[in-house]
């Protein structure tokens, strides 16, 4: 998570949009988790496991990069490292 929140950072919000989805926690014990990390980054909610569903989540973490015209352009299954990210996302800014 470090990781995303810098690129979120590093980036403006017209350039990109970082959400991260949570699933199976309380609202209460991610927020502490957030406030430890210094996450300011959207943490959204998938209490109904919608989007897990949606995006066929097989584990976690799991990453997508999508496109501002919604068409997933890569995906990283576990954990990522900043240069991989960035290699995803720098030609679709």
């Amino acid at each position: 998570m470090p990781i995303l929140q810098a690129l979120q950072e590093q980036f403006s919000s017209d350039q990109l949009h970082i959400v991260a989805i949570n699933t199976g926690e309380e609202r209460t014990a991610i927020e502490a988790w957030a406030l430890r990390l210094q996450l300011t980054l959207m943490i959204a909610l998938d209490t109904d496991l919608e989007i897990t569903s949606t995006y066929h989540i097989r584990g976690q973490p799991q990453t997508f990069v999508i496109d501002r015209q919604g068409v997933i352009r890569a995906i990283f299954f576990g954990a990522t490292d900043d240069l991989r990210l960035r290699a995803a996302i720098e030609p679709l800014l």
